[in-house]
């Protein structure tokens, strides 16, 4: 069963697993984006999560990266083990909307949704790529990316 995630950018920090789920919510989202897109400026450059405001919403893939538990820093094993993670468990860090990805030397891969319907990198359907991939950060936490 595919699990639907969310993580908000405030401009500073990186909050996870965000769970927006209020229909007022999810159509003033829809609406944000549409006049974000078309270069309008309607309300408040913040949407309103109950806890936090944030400027940027993304939606978890469903899939995975490559990332074994032994490559991660002890303190990305500490995150991982309060969010319920084990090495047992582990099968990759969950790749989000907005993340930027390396496979088998092409570094800069962005992802980002198709208005067609799937996760795209690039042009290329993320699926497509199978699990031969690697986060290398985002490009809220990494503009630089």
């Amino acid at each position: 069963m595919r699990e639907i995630k969310f993580r908000a950018w405030d401009g500073k920090v990186m909050r996870r697993n965000v769970t927006p789920w209020q229909w007022d919510f999810v159509i003033d989202r829809m609406a944000w984006r549409c006049d974000e897109s078309c270069n309008k400026i309607t309300g408040a450059s913040y949407m309103q999560v109950p806890a936090y405001p944030f400027k940027e919403l993304m939606q978890y893939t469903g899939l995975k990266d490559s990332t074994k538990w032994g490559q991660l820093s002890s303190s990305e094993q500490a995150t991982w083990i309060e969010r319920g993670e084990t090495e047992a468990t582990w099968e990759g860090k969950e790749i989000y909307e907005g993340d930027v990805l390396t496979s088998g030397g092409s570094l800069n891969l962005l992802v980002g949704w198709n208005n067609d319907g799937y996760w795209e990198v690039n042009g290329i359907p993320l699926h497509r790529l199978g699990r031969e991939v690697e986060i290398i950060g985002n490009i809220y936490e990494n503009p630089e990316l």
